[in-house]
């Protein structure tokens, strides 16, 4: 069995068994303000090991971490980890990979500039005047930077952690991410 442990921001941590069989959520410590809004599959069928695993930790209607950990059809488990903000316009969004930095106007927002951190590389998906993306990647490793505004100026970020990697299941291991 592998044990995939995932801290996710001030919202707590999601703890992940994965076995020959699918992926299990092993244990939830939720952070205080927090709560589990979704999960996939439900809790109450969570001891059955599933291809895919999902939970969604939300506090207000303002602010959501979602985990998710699936085994596609290549083999190689995928993870997920990504941040939301409604209505939030940020001038800069930073993450261990790397740092973004935006303009606002009339309700639109304007990619400025691209910092990688050592060892990154960086990769604008799309810069349009309602939407920025921006991808850093290292090996099996992406951090993607999602602003959007829509036609009424109200914005939403999204930042997601995604990482892949083919496991021997022979082998029993702990990891933290």
């Amino acid at each position: 069995m592998h044990r995939e442990t995932f801290l996710v921001g001030d919202a707590g941590t999601v703890v992940v068994d994965i076995d020959g069989r699918g992926a299990r959520v092993a244990s939830l410590d939720v952070s205080p303000g927090w709560a589990v809004s979704k999960q996939f599959p439900r809790r109450w069928a969570r001891r059955r090991p599933t291809p895919a695993v999902s939970v969604f930790l939300r506090r207000g209607a303002l602010h959501e971490w979602e985990v998710e950990v699936a085994l596609p059809a290549d083999g190689r488990w995928q993870a997920a980890v990504n941040e939301q903000w409604p209505d939030h316009r940020p001038e800069s969004v930073t993450t261990p990979a790397g740092t973004a930095r935006f303009r606002w106007d009339d309700g639109r927002v304007h990619l400025v500039e691209v910092v990688p951190a050592a060892g990154w590389v960086d990769r604008i998906d799309a810069s349009d005047a309602e939407d920025a993306f921006v991808t850093f990647c290292r090996d099996t490793e992406v951090w993607e930077v999602a602003v959007m505004s829509d036609f009424h100026g109200r914005a939403q970020t999204v930042v997601q952690r995604e990482h892949s990697w083919r496991l021997d299941l022979g082998a029993s291991a702990d990891t933290a991410r």
